[in-house]
């Protein structure tokens, strides 16, 4: 779905837009019998501070792009573990780059890949932890080679140009976050002018520093 935006002054480049699906299930409670009592009579003090494992959350665990170990993957269940988390729910995402000292490189769907998940399922099992995987890397549906450049996720990304004012240029904008990446696939959106604010500097904004009445 494209969406085009019309607003006088701004002409159609660089920013890149992600799309983002959310499924909505929802479940109605309809036609349930009048004699159904709720779990007031059925919860006790000593159920509700220990209840069984299979109402315990789960949580997300990435592969971040190549930097996987099979001492790291064992290390970080046995946290997960010791949290009395019950399962996982692992994601390989191709982001980040190759992290200082992480070496090989394991790349996603090698066979090396293949034995680290063995590894991390057979872990799972070791410390009775749930282990579901999604079925395709980087976001669901959203990764691998059948799906094109300019078809997968997107995010949005931009460059700012600082000009003088009062008389016409001609001038050549730089690609935001420039990168020599093969999945990286810019398109130009458009291009927003406006006057300079007062007391711009062009540097980042810095944040307030906030303090909490916690030691």
């Amino acid at each position: 779905m494209k969406m085009h935006l019309k607003n006088k002054g701004i002409h159609p480049i660089i920013f890149i837009v992600i799309g983002n699906i959310i499924l909505f299930i929802s479940t109605s409670f309809l036609n349930l019998p009048k004699s159904r009592q709720w779990a007031d009579d059925l919860l006790d003090e000593s159920t509700f501070k220990n209840p069984d494992k299979g109402y315990y959350p789960e949580t997300w665990f990435h592969f971040i792009g190549g930097n996987i170990s099979k001492e790291g993957i064992t290390a970080d269940l046995e946290a997960i573990s010791a949290a009395g988390i019950s399962g996982i729910q692992l994601f390989h995402g191709q982001f980040g780059g190759a992290w200082p000292g992480v070496s090989p490189q394991i790349k996603c769907l090698s066979e090396s890949w293949e034995e680290h998940i063995r590894w991390t399922a057979k872990e799972c099992k070791r410390l009775n932890l749930n282990f579901t995987m999604q079925n395709c890397p980087g976001w669901s549906y959203a990764g691998g080679p059948w799906i094109k450049p300019e078809n997968s996720m997107r995010h949005l990304v931009y460059s700012r140009t600082d000009i003088e004012g009062g008389s016409r240029k001609k001038i050549q904008l730089t690609k935001p976050q420039e990168s020599e990446e093969e999945w990286r696939d810019y398109e130009d959106l458009f291009v927003v002018a406006f006057p300079t604010p007062e007391d711009d500097t062009g540097n980042r904004l810095i944040p307030k520093e906030i303090k909490s009445n916690r030691d």
